[in-house]
């Protein structure tokens, strides 16, 4: 699947956030480099995974955890902590936007899916092109986006705000 050349670049400037085991940089892209994610493969380049609500980053990384067979409950309250991270991004691709969609022939349930083969194409396609970011729909939340950002790809890292502990729940 190729993205057309043509789509839109938006900017953003917004709060997201960030979940992470304690002791974790909130800005370090080396846990997705190794294991890669929805939106990066292993071993090929590093991003920053972010939500746009602080619920969605829970959600996300409680999932993230039972798909691995993980309690995400086993945890103590200080395990995981979440950051509130300013961003300032000129290149951003929206793919929650349905012409976007449209144009580039992309299903929204692709890019929720289990099957990773077709966002890590677009990922990929996206980052060569110059985008510093995705704008994505969230797996356990539907109706929530996560902001999945090229570290690389910026002229200026995210601000980090502030910080907390924070309890995972597993999803219901």
């Amino acid at each position: 699947m190729a993205l057309p050349s043509d789509l839109p670049r938006g900017s953003l400037l917004a709060v997201v956030f960030r979940v992470v085991q304690k002791g974790v940089d909130p800005l370090g892209t080396a846990g997705s480099l190794k294991a890669g994610g929805r939106f990066n493969p292993p071993n090929a380049f590093g991003a920053l995974y972010t939500s746009l609500e602080a619920p969605t980053a829970i959600k996300e990384v409680a999932k993230g955890l039972g798909l691995r067979g993980i309690d995400p409950e086993q945890f103590p309250e200080d395990a995981y902590w979440i950051y509130e991270l300013e961003v300032r991004l000129d290149a951003v691709l929206d793919l929650t936007d349905p012409d976007v969609l449209q144009k580039s022939r992309v299903q929204q349930d692709s890019l929720t899916g289990t099957d990773v083969k077709a966002t890590w194409e677009i990922a990929a396609q996206a980052r060569e092109r110059g985008y510093e970011a995705l704008l994505v729909p969230s797996a356990p939340a539907p109706n929530s986006k996560n902001l999945i950002i090229f570290l690389d790809k910026l002229e200026a890292h995210p601000r980090v705000l502030s910080s907390k502990p924070v309890r995972l729940t597993k999803e219901t």
